[in-house]
């Protein structure tokens, strides 16, 4: 779908006024989308599919998008088969998010004092259970195995978590809304404040920063804001 709207603004472009508000006007894409539409726009402006430029519109400068010699390619890959194969990969994906959480354990090693004093830790969404567990009943009931300290909890973390001395959100939040992610934060919240203690939440997920962040990263960035704009997530700023 991402591709076909690409290709779609690409024609839209001969617009007089080629800022984003006026481009998503012209191919009509409904106004819930922006968000998901500024994700692709930057993701491809930073490849070079798109140039942004300046343009004075009566008393304010806007931002707006040019095309480029590359942006003739996306003529050749209109349309995509991804949604029609999508649940092949769900094994994949759970080895995937396992992987990725050895590697998030390496990190946590040089940031131990996060952990210093807790006694319990949830983990929302934890999937394999790499890391620690609540998860949605579905996925709770294909795991298998356990440990003296580690147990499958499966829930809603949009209803409620349980009370621990800290929550782990470890590629959680960028799957929602800022609305949703309010909710999730706030039933953190009462999970961590229970008997008048005051507990911690310990988010980690990706930080675009384009301006400090090697080219090749950002465009890796940029890249998984556009596939959790398919969800509509986002990836965000430190400031997000």
């Amino acid at each position: 779908m991402a591709v076909i709207q690409v290709r779609s603004l690409k024609v839209k472009l001969s617009c007089t006024d080629n800022c984003l508000p006026s481009l998503i006007l012209c191919v009509s894409i409904p106004a819930t989308k922006v968000v998901q539409v500024q994700s692709l726009m930057q993701y491809l402006a930073h490849n070079g599919f798109f140039e942004k430029v300046r343009i004075h519109d009566k008393r304010e400068e806007k931002e707006a998008h040019a095309l480029t010699v590359a942006s003739e390619l996306l003529d050749l890959i209109y349309g995509s088969f991804f949604p029609k194969t999508l649940h092949i990969y769900n094994e994949s994906f759970n080895d995937a998010m396992a992987s990725d959480s050895q590697m998030s354990n390496l990190a946590l090693r040089d940031y131990n004092v996060i952990f210093e004093g807790l006694k319990s830790i949830v983990d929302v969404g934890g999937g394999t259970g790499t890391i620690a567990k609540i998860d949605r009943p579905h996925v709770v009931d294909s795991l298998s195995g356990s440990s003296n300290n580690l147990s499958y909890v499966g829930g809603d973390m949009f209803k409620s978590i349980p009370e621990a001395d800290a929550i782990l959100l470890k590629l959680i939040l960028h799957n929602w809304t800022d609305n949703d992610c309010i909710k999730i934060l706030n039933n953190c919240k009462k999970a961590i404040s229970s008997d008048d203690k005051r507990g911690k939440v310990i988010v980690i997920d990706v930080v675009i920063n384009e301006n400090q962040d090697e080219h090749q990263v950002t465009t890796l960035k940029l890249l998984l804001d556009v596939n959790m704009a398919c969800l509509n997530g986002k990836e965000r700023s430190e400031e997000e």
